[in-house]
């Protein structure tokens, strides 16, 4: 986590392997701008926000740390305890976007 809280590139961290992320095409952040949107205008009234892709989203009981397209978090965020950045890594069990879950 101190290493990519110093790189100057975002990186995925997958079950003990560090993995650069690669950068999105013009069309895919149309896309997914689009449709985090549409999420946000269909979730406007409920205690739910959608996030862009810079928070950090950490899978609880993994070693795997992701930067989603976009996230909804719903009610008070929770925030990784193990995460030596406070404000910066958001424990979910669930996050937007990539499908994180099905790697």
């Amino acid at each position: 986590m101190k290493y990519e809280n110093a790189a100057t590139h975002k990186h995925e961290y997958r079950d003990g392997e560090v993995v650069a992320m690669a950068g999105n095409t013009f069309d895919h952040c149309v896309i997914a701008m689009n449709f985090g949107r549409e999420l946000s205008n269909a979730l406007k009234g409920k205690p739910c926000r959608v996030l862009d892709s810079n928070l950090r989203i950490g899978i609880p009981n993994s070693a795997r740390y992701f930067y989603p397209d976009f996230s909804v978090i719903c009610g008070p965020p929770r925030m990784d305890p193990s995460d030596p950045a406070p404000n910066y890594g958001h424990q979910s069990a669930r996050a937007g976007g990539d499908s994180v879950a099905d790697d």
